[in-house]
């Protein structure tokens, strides 16, 4: 049944996207749907960000989409935060049971005793899991605001002024590869990024 669910919405983001991404609308979508990623959706806002900047000329405004995604994506994350902060029972629960996603909720408290800012940073940049799943457990959870909002707005901000750099730079052919192989693409990147602060 979630199977079949998320199918579903896939094929409808898909559908999205080839519509809105060009729309005259297109930055208050990009906001609209920043937030929604962090608490509600299921798929990766940088897909949006990516057709966006796909557009002919966008690439001149790179660093504008890059800002509305992260500032309305933070936003995003401090209310996945109050949901599970005061509203999972009902609320959250929905959320999680939505997308089959019960088990790997579990798994993220034991992330957040071993190390919580770590746990935030690394989701907020790698979407092998969705960043909902954390924003909305760091509230049930009772995760310190102050290291979940530094967290987030660093991840965050990193990546999706990345992705819109990287558009920028090396244009569409590079954007197309990007869209295709997304998660490869953002674990190296996360790689490169921690051997560049370690280093």
């Amino acid at each position: 049944m979630v199977s079949k669910f998320m199918n579903q919405l896939k094929e409808w983001w898909k559908v999205w996207l080839e519509k809105h991404a060009l729309s005259p609308k297109a930055a208050w979508w990009l906001g609209a749907i920043s937030f929604l990623e962090s608490s509600i959706l299921i798929f990766p806002i940088d897909f949006l960000l990516i057709a966006i900047l796909l557009s002919p000329n966008s690439e001149k405004k790179w660093a504008y989409y890059a800002w509305i995604t992260t500032l309305w994506s933070i936003i995003g994350g401090v209310f996945g935060y109050l949901i599970g902060f005061s509203a999972f029972q009902g609320f959250g629960e929905t959320i999680i049971s939505t997308y089959g996603l019960e088990k790997i909720f579990s798994v993220i408290g034991g992330w957040y005793q071993d190390n919580a800012l770590l746990a935030v940073f690394s989701a907020g940049f790698v979407p092998l899991i969705p960043y909902k799943v954390f924003t909305i457990s760091a509230g049930l959870f009772q995760i310190p605001f102050l290291i979940f909002i530094s967290a987030s707005v660093v991840s965050r901000g990193i990546r999706f002024f990345a992705v819109a750099f990287i558009m920028k730079r090396w244009g569409k052919e590079l954007g197309v590869i990007i869209l295709k192989h997304f998660n490869t693409a953002s674990i190296v990147l996360f790689i490169l990024i921690l051997l560049y602060f370690i280093l």
